[in-house]
């Protein structure tokens, strides 16, 4: 962990699973560690948040990329809201990490009984039938 920086990501090297800030987050130690990291301990002098809020500061939110979850087997429904979801977010000029979720086990974490489920930054959004234009870009843009 670098001790005049923040750590923006970090790949499980057992799992290989890519690990980023939750929401509010400056960096993944203060997301998933015991403790804030170093630059937040240190009182914020060499950090991208400030040292009393811990607020991202607007450079930093803005690479901020969201992490979308389609939730479904992967049947026409699927598909096109994950479609729809990489069109909105082209067109609305933000980066998106999209990813599909077929594993059932995962599917029912989020509660979800019919799909297409759609998890935005962790926070189920949608399930069941095909979301609406306007409720798509409103994920990509938020």
């Amino acid at each position: 962990m670098p001790t005049d920086a923040c750590q923006w990501y970090y790949e499980c090297k057992y799992c290989k699973t890519l690990l980023r800030p939750k929401p509010g987050d400056c960096c993944v130690f203060c997301s998933y560690g015991d403790v804030p990291c170093p630059p937040v301990q240190d009182g914020g002098r060499n950090h991208c948040c400030g040292p009393e809020t811990g607020e991202l500061d607007s450079d930093v939110e803005e690479r901020y990329m969201k992490n979308i979850k389609v939730l479904g087997s992967g049947c026409r429904n699927c598909d096109t809201t994950a479609n729809l979801i990489k069109l909105a977010a082209s067109q609305a000029g933000v980066e998106i990490e999209l990813e599909k979720v077929t594993d059932m086990a995962q599917i029912m974490s989020y509660g979800v009984m019919s799909t297409p489920g759609v998890v935005v930054d962790g926070e189920l959004v949608h399930a069941g039938g095909l979301p609406g234009p306007d409720q798509v870009r409103q994920w990509v843009s938020e």
